[in-house]
């Protein structure tokens, strides 16, 4: 009735970079899961499961005084995954993601 729970690994690292400098890799692993009892009730279907997967997140910012620079990917190898939704439909996970950002502190 409820998802296995969820693993999280979180790997950092740094080095004396020339600039404040920030690294980090987040794999995210969600067993096999049954679907919501809501979806297998409405749809009058049979007991069914959602696929294992694991998802790899990377990205780095590199201050710059005020300014912050960041790039990030989620889900970097583009796995297919599925979350349990409601009223007999699964919603499909997200897709890669690649975003870039800038802060600016003051």
């Amino acid at each position: 009735m409820f998802a296995d729970p969820l693993v999280n690994l979180v790997l950092t690292a740094s080095s004396d970079f020339r600039r404040p400098t920030q690294l980090f890799l987040l794999a995210r692993y969600m067993g096999e899961r049954r679907a919501d009892i809501t979806n297998i009730n409405i749809a009058g279907r049979k007991e069914y499961f959602l696929a294992a997967h694991t998802l790899l997140d990377v990205g780095t910012a590199v201050s710059l005084g005020r300014y912050s620079l960041e790039l990030r990917a989620r889900n970097l190898l583009d796995e297919r995954h599925s979350v349990p939704g409601s009223i007999e439909v699964d919603v499909p996970g997200e897709e890669r993601r690649l975003t870039a950002g800038m802060r600016l502190s003051f």
